[in-house]
């Protein structure tokens, strides 16, 4: 099979209590973000619940 272009993807959701809020430096969030880089992975989060 010969192909000009494949993409794969996977996407995780998370949705924080309303009085949870997750912030930029924290640990689970700096660790999940450099586990993305080291594997080529784009990484976003959601600037509604920072």
């Amino acid at each position: 099979m010969e192909l000009k272009k494949l993409e794969l993807g996977v996407e995780f959701e998370m949705e924080f209590p309303e009085e949870e809020t997750l912030s930029e430096n924290d640990p689970t969030l700096k660790a999940m973000k450099e586990s993305a880089r080291q594997l080529g992975l784009a990484f976003e989060t959601d600037k509604e619940n920072p």
